[in-house]
Parts: C-alpha cells; sequence; structure tokens
C-alpha cells in the first residue's frame, strides 16, 4: 500500500530545499526525497571552499537562509532550517514517476522497494550527480577522479585538472598551495568562470604558480603521465593525480521516462516550462539546473515560488529585480509593456 502525499519534492539541492521549506511554512502534506547528502550542491564541494551568493543584486525569497561564506557555514544553516521548519525528508532515491490514469503520480524507490502517491511533483534533483567523463584511453584508471573533496589530503604531488569552469579553477588554486599544478583548457579563455576566478587563475598561471595548457585536449592517461595534444604537437606531462571538471550530462533517459518532452534532439537542451516551472506533464513541475538555472539563490527562490503556484498564490518572480533594472533605460512604461515592444 502507498502512501499518500500532495506534493512530493524529489533532490534535496538549493531548489528542493526552498520548496520543501515553504511547504512546511505552509503545513502541506509533503515528502523531501533524498539519496544522499541533504545540500548535495553544496556538500561535494572541496572542504572550506567559499561559496559565493550571486548575483548579488537578486533577492533571497526563500526562507531558506543563504549567504556569501563556507561551505560548512552554507550546510549548517540550511539542516538548521529544515529541522526549524519541520521538513518531512526521506531518504530514497526516486527510480520511477508516472502520472496514473486517477491524475495522481505514482513515485517508486527500486532499492528501498517503497512506494508513494502524490498530487504533484517538484523535480529538483540537478545535474551534480551525473559529471562529464573522459572517454580517453586510460580514463579509468583509479588517479581520475570528478570531484575534489579536500585539497589538504594532497601534497607534492603532480596534478592536472582538466576544465575552465568555476570549479575547476578553484581546485586548481587550492591544490597549487602544496602541489605542482597544471590546468587542462580546451579553450584559448575562462569565459564561464566567474570574473574573481577568471582574474584569480590568470594571475597564477602568470605568475608560475600554475602551469596552463591552452587549446589542448586529453589523449591517454598513463600511470604516472598524460598526454595531451596541444598546439605545438603532443606533450607528455607528468601527472599522479587527475580531477577533471568537464560538466555534467543532463539525466534525459529519466526524464523522458516521466514523460518530459524535450524541445529538440539536442543533448545539450533542457526541457520546457511554463512561468510556474509545470512541464508537459500536468502537475510536474521542473526547477533549477535542469532547465538552465545553476545558480544556487535563483534555484531556492524557484523551490518558494513553485509551492506558491501550486497553492494558487500570485507570487512575482524575484528575478523580476534584474529585469526591471535591465529595461529601467527605456522609455515610460512598464516591464511588460517594455518587453511587449
Amino acid at each position: 500500500m502507498s502512501n499518500h502525499i500532495t506534493v512530493a519534492i524529489v533532490g534535496a539541492g538549493p531548489a528542493g530545499l526552498g520548496a520543501a521549506v515553504n511547504a512546511a511554512h505552509h503545513e502541506v502534506s509533503h515528502l523531501l526525497f533524498e539519496k544522499s547528502e541533504i545540500g548535495n550542491t553544496i556538500f561535494d564541494y572541496q572542504l572550506r571552499k567559499h561559496v559565493m551568493a550571486e548575483p548579488t543584486r537578486l533577492p533571497l525569497r526563500s526562507q531558506v537562509p543563504f549567504e556569501a561564506g563556507t561551505r560548512e557555514e552554507v550546510l549548517t544553516g540550511w539542516n538548521t532550517s529544515i529541522t526549524d521548519a519541520g521538513v518531512c525528508v526521506e531518504r530514497a532515491e526516486i527510480s520511477e514517476i508516472k502520472k496514473q490514469e486517477d491524475g495522481r503520480f505514482l513515485l517508486r524507490s527500486s532499492a528501498k522497494g517503497k512506494e508513494w502517491t502524490a498530487d504533484k511533483v517538484v523535480l529538483a534533483i540537478g545535474m551534480q550527480g551525473s559529471p562529464r567523463k573522459l572517454t580517453v584511453p586510460g580514463a579509468d584508471k583509479p588517479h581520475v577522479t570528478y570531484t575534489l573533496s579536500d585539497p589538504d589530503q594532497f601534497q607534492d604531488e603532480d596534478i592536472l585538472v582538466i576544465g575552465a569552469g568555476d570549479a575547476a579553477i578553484e581546485n586548481a588554486l587550492a591544490l597549487a598551495e602544496k602541489n605542482r599544478v597544471s590546468i587542462m583548457n580546451r579553450g584559448s579563455e575562462f569565459p564561464r568562470a566567474k570574473d574573481a576566478n577568471a582574474a584569480a587563475i590568470l594571475r597564477a598561471i602568470e605568475d608560475g604558480a600554475i602551469q596552463c595548457f591552452y587549446n589542448s585536449d586529453p589523449k591517454e592517461v598513463r600511470d604516472d603521465t598524460i598526454v595531451l595534444m596541444t598546439e605545438d604537437g603532443d606533450v607528455d606531462l607528468p601527472c599522479t593525480h587527475i580531477i577533471a571538471r568537464i560538466g555534467a550530462i543532463m539525466p534525459r533517459r529519466f526524464l523522458e521516462s516521466c514523460g518530459i518532452e524535450f524541445p529538440n534532439a539536442d543533448m545539450s537542451s533542457v526541457p520546457s516550462v511554463n512561468g510556474a516551472y509545470e512541464s508537459n506533464v500536468e502537475g510536474l513541475y521542473i526547477l533549477g539546473a535542469l532547465i538552465g538555472y545553476p545558480l544556487i539563490k535563483q534555484a531556492m527562490n524557484q523551490g518558494y515560488e513553485v509551492i506558491e503556484h501550486i497553492l494558487g498564490n500570485d507570487v512575482e518572480p524575484a528575478d523580476q529585480v534584474l529585469v526591471d533594472e535591465t529595461l529601467n533605460a527605456l522609455k515610460d512604461g512598464s516591464s511588460a509593456e517594455k518587453l511587449a515592444m
């Protein structure tokens, strides 16, 4: 016999926490499903990492606290918040979501052999659990990893970080204090990184603290070296540890099994949702990175807003302030009127 709830929230990252705490605030029957750690988005960051609360001009609407601070400070605040709010947490991986003929959703956890039904489902699983992996020969060697927990675990090693985003930069900078670190960039710049991170890595490269291979690709991983294809030919780089931070893969197969449609066959495309974050499946809502909003504060606000939408309450998007700022240089009129011009 399955247990019935009003709102099932799948994933306890920023979006899921925002939704769960607001559901608890409104005393809506709910369950927050999480297969690993609360706030897994932050939990998987390297220890003592400074978490930025960007965009700084975006107001935080969620009742879950979030401001710039260390990984540990953010996690403490989040765990305290869900405890104080009385959020109902179920430690389970949801392997199947199906809409039934009666309009309810069936959620199944194959690992636990349990089932639940829900009137609404909020899908906030993010993409962090599906890292994109290297496919070159030797990529399955044990010294190839895709996360960095504690930089202090490494000392006097030859380490290569692959990637050009914030995670790659932060890993490389933290490791460079006690190791010989190189960073491999498939391009010639760091355009996806936050300004502060881009400036920091460029300083470290200029100062010789970190060696950078621009416009390069991995060719083969060996036991204590990696072969890189560079503009100047193949380079045999000493390497005892590799950290590849090359993005994540959309869990498209799972989403499509839930009935969610994609706009096209492009594997980088995201599902379409309406202004209330509802997918093509009535009653199934999608938040955060799955719909192209990877920033923590944006996802938390979406979690708050989706519960308001489910309850039928009018709510202005929290990022309306950013839209207004962009449009304020135009002639008189509301933002909606300016957007319609």
